[in-house]
């Protein structure tokens, strides 16, 4: 046998290799598309919560809008009562009357 011959790889060798480096690519390329999969995922994910956010502060903005007209409301409640009362008695005891009456009703409503 001379020397050529045995450093030479036979036909089944040469098979054998190209076979698991097919199956290498194959692996390397299932990775690469898997990554690439969970990328994607977390980019949508991230552009999914930032949509949510923009709607809930949306919401927050009319919520917040809503309670300053709901304060002023009351304010012009509170102010009525005082021009009633100030028909029977003088106004700045009017006043006085409304706000001692209005403190037990908030004590209650929040205690």
């Amino acid at each position: 046998m001379r020397l050529e011959e045995c450093a030479r790889p036979e036909e089944g060798e040469r098979a054998n290799k190209s076979i698991f480096t097919e199956f290498g690519r194959t692996i390397r390329d299932i990775v690469a598309n898997v990554q690439e999969i969970i990328r994607s995922e977390v980019r949508l994910a991230k552009t999914e919560v930032k949509e949510e956010i923009t709607g809930l502060k949306k919401v927050g903005i009319f919520f917040g809008a809503t309670a300053l007209c709901a304060l002023y409301a009351l304010g012009f409640i509170l102010l009525a009562c005082v021009y009633v009362l100030s028909e029977a008695v003088p106004p700045w005891l009017a006043a006085l009357i409304v706000a001692f009456r209005r403190r037990p009703a908030a004590t209650a409503i929040s205690g």
